[in-house]
């Protein structure tokens, strides 16, 4: 493998490790590897060699932004915007956290929504779940706590039918230390060969018990 390859490999799996980093709401994970992209050098855009680089150095830009107020992230966010989209769910959602990170919030509010509708349509689940969380995350961090409760429940709905396991716990746990009890809580069912362990909505399992 020559130099570049090996570097594109690097960059790839930096890209891969951040989107676990955003899903995960892991801010030092991202805060980091948003560092090592920086290192690399400018314009990002040589980097983002494809729209999955492209987008996930967006998101991290604008959540190490609205972290740090320095202007460099949201300077280097907005370039990752004149990147080839290979989804247009993606496009809307850069565009929503452009809008919120600038205080347009009501325009910021309606290209979530946007967003979370083309992902669905598009049946990628991951992207839909984690769009329908930074709704949340947004919606609770302008204060409309009942918008960010509906969109935390979606975004829990999201990742259980995606079999995201540590991440539903994580979010379960977040979303009861913020609401309190009125958000479901979740019980394990294991199949028959205990090899699979499935998360069960324990509002439904006492509607049906």
């Amino acid at each position: 493998m020559n130099t570049d390859e090996s570097e594109t490999l690097n960059d790839d799996e930096m890209s891969k490790s951040t989107y676990v980093a955003l899903i995960f709401n892991n801010y030092s994970d991202i805060k980091q590897n948003g560092e090592k992209f920086k290192d690399i050098g400018f314009p990002w855009l040589l980097i983002a060699s494809d729209a999955f680089q492209a987008f996930v150095i967006g998101l991290t830009s604008f959540r190490i932004y609205r972290e740090t107020s320095d202007p460099l992230w949201l300077e280097k966010a907005k370039d990752e915007q004149g990147s080839s989209w290979t989804f247009e769910h993606q496009s809307n959602l850069m565009l929503a956290e452009e809008a919120y990170s600038s205080g347009d919030y009501e325009k910021a509010g309606a290209l979530y929504d946007n967003a979370i509708l083309l992902a669905r349509r598009s049946k990628n689940l991951p992207d839909e779940a984690l769009i329908s969380e930074l709704a949340a995350h947004f919606h609770l961090n302008v204060g409309n706590n009942k918008s960010a409760f509906d969109y935390y429940h979606i975004a829990y709905q999201k990742y259980v039918e995606w079999g995201a396991m540590a991440k539903v716990r994580k979010l379960n746990a977040f979303a009861h230390e913020t609401f309190g009890a009125g958000f479901p809580s979740i019980t394990f069912s294991i199949c028959a060969n205990g090899s699979t362990v499935w998360p069960i909505d324990s509002r439904k399992k006492e509607a049906t018990a």
